[in-house]
């Protein structure tokens, strides 16, 4: 892939990895799975520092697709979003991969979730089935939850997340969970952002805020919301304006001192061509060349015994709309010196960019997973309400 294609995540200070190890840092809360973990770069770290000092609680709001590009048009009716900063997510631009690598405080190459797939056992599946079958251990997750040990340590913590995420992979992750009912009357997407989120944003309202030192509340359905109608339309407007005056309103009801985050996992590039690859052209591929397909969408890898014939086979069905990266540039993407290496496949393809590879149809205007700088740039913005109300 052309080098002016790709922007590397800032893993060292300035990406989605470096929140909560400041904030473990300020509270003294250690880590025992032997990695090491970088603080926030100092020109935002001094801030938010400043910030954590002033603060008897943390409410963290984890906004899906929340991309620095959409945020700075969307932030401008709101005078308490004026401080946010663009920080970089990680690569692979995948809700599993960025939201392990928020929680855990690392990088892909030490977490371990290195796509939405993997192999594991000796079989390729995808992220959200491991998670949910008995095959789920904790090596799954290679390091550990900072969340979880600010809970076993004394600090706790409050999770809110869908009914769907109540899998072993969110449990790992978060603790204390209150699912929230994910269903809706409404038929129409946007209507369900409205129906559920109000929930969410209702039932943060109900935890009493002694109870917690932070609160972490899950936000899915702009990503639902960008894709489906384009990052940039009117209806992704629209949900942006209803979500960040619904935080303004949850600002006014917390106690003073109450830290408010939010932050993004990744951003969305729009979406010109999807390329249909049907499951029986791969399931030929594979058994001609001796491999198993990992992954469609935006990155796709092959586990293969005879590599030269199914980049051919490959190329022959989707060539014009891919691009090959080696493992190794793969793996200086993910952060360098990878310790789950045996999860990434040994002929790895990106989908050029505004294009994705898909098993089956979907429309879509906009999509993610790439490096690209429209995936890669996302938001971080801190607000204590104190000063604002």
């Amino acid at each position: 892939m052309k080098k002016r294609s790709i922007i590397k995540p800032l893993y060292k200070g300035r990406s989605i990895c470096n929140i909560l190890p400041t904030i473990a840092e300020y509270n003294s809360i250690k880590s025992s799975d032997g990695v090491r973990r970088y603080v926030l770069e100092k020109d935002i770290g001094d801030k938010f520092i400043e910030s954590l000092r002033k603060a008897k609680r943390i409410v963290i709001l984890e906004v899906d697709a929340l991309g620095y590009d959409l945020f700075i048009k969307a932030k401008r009716k709101f005078s308490y979003l004026k401080g946010s900063v663009k920080i970089s997510s990680v690569f692979p631009t995948y809700t599993h991969t960025a939201f392990t690598s928020f929680i855990t405080g690392t990088s892909p190459s030490k977490h371990g979730v290195v796509t939405g797939t993997f192999m594991k056992d000796g079989v390729v599946g995808w992220m959200g089935n491991l998670s949910k079958s008995e095959k789920f251990s904790r090596n799954l997750i290679t390091c550990e939850s900072l969340l979880q040990n600010f809970n076993k340590q004394g600090k706790k913590v409050v999770s809110i997340l869908y009914d769907v995420n109540d899998d072993n992979f969110s449990k790992y992750l978060y603790p204390n969970p209150i699912f929230v009912s994910s269903k809706s009357s409404a038929q129409a997407l946007i209507e369900q952002a409205y129906d559920v989120e109000k929930r969410v944003f209702e039932r943060i309202l109900e935890v009493p805020p002694h109870d917690f030192y932070i609160l972490s509340a899950y936000f899915w359905f702009l990503d639902g919301v960008s894709g489906e109608y384009g990052k940039f339309n009117k209806e992704t407007f629209n949900y942006l304006d209803f979500f960040f005056r619904r935080v303004e309103y949850l600002m006014g009801k917390f106690p003073r001192k109450t830290l408010f985050v939010i932050m993004g996992d990744h951003g969305h590039t729009s979406l010109r061509k999807t390329v249909v690859i049907s499951k029986e052209t791969i399931e030929r591929i594979n058994q001609r060349s001796k491999s198993q397909f990992a992954l469609d969408g935006r990155v796709m890898m092959f586990y293969s015994q005879n590599p030269n014939l199914t980049r051919r086979l490959f190329n022959k069905s989707v060539g014009n709309f891919v691009e090959e990266i080696s493992k190794d540039n793969y793996i200086h993407l993910m952060g360098g010196k990878c310790e789950v290496e045996d999860r990434i496949g040994n002929l790895i393809f990106l989908a050029k960019p505004h294009c994705t590879i898909r098993l089956k149809p979907k429309k879509k205007k906009a999509t993610h997973g790439g490096p690209s700088k429209e995936e890669m740039e996302t938001v971080f913005g801190f607000f204590t309400n104190s000063v604002l109300f």
